[in-house]
């Protein structure tokens, strides 16, 4: 069994490794700095690494099906405007007869 002290240093250490990582984080999109943010938030007030890395999967998940779901719903929008385009438009073949 290792005793406690010796357990901390090595703890402060790995801690120290993780935050070098943090100048790399691209901070200007949103998208990638919430996630980081809450994964670093998350790590220390729930005492888990497992539970902040969890936590910052959820947030770029639903950051990302925000997205996702904005895109699907501009590309159904520019498939209405087609479809309503075409529905709309007088035939070629039609002749105007006039008397």
């Amino acid at each position: 069994n290792v005793p406690r002290w010796a357990v901390g240093p090595s703890l402060v250490m790995v801690g120290v490794l993780m935050m070098g990582v943090v100048k790399d984080i691209r901070w200007g999109e949103t998208k990638e700095a919430v996630t980081a943010f809450v994964t670093i938030l998350l790590m220390p007030l729930t005492y888990s690494i497992a539970n902040g890395i969890i936590a910052g999967i959820g947030i770029y998940l639903a950051l990302s099906m925000y997205d996702i779901v904005s895109g699907f719903a501009t590309w159904l929008n520019g498939v209405r405007k087609r479809m309503m385009k075409e529905h709309n438009q007088v035939s070629s073949d039609a002749t105007v007869e006039v008397v």
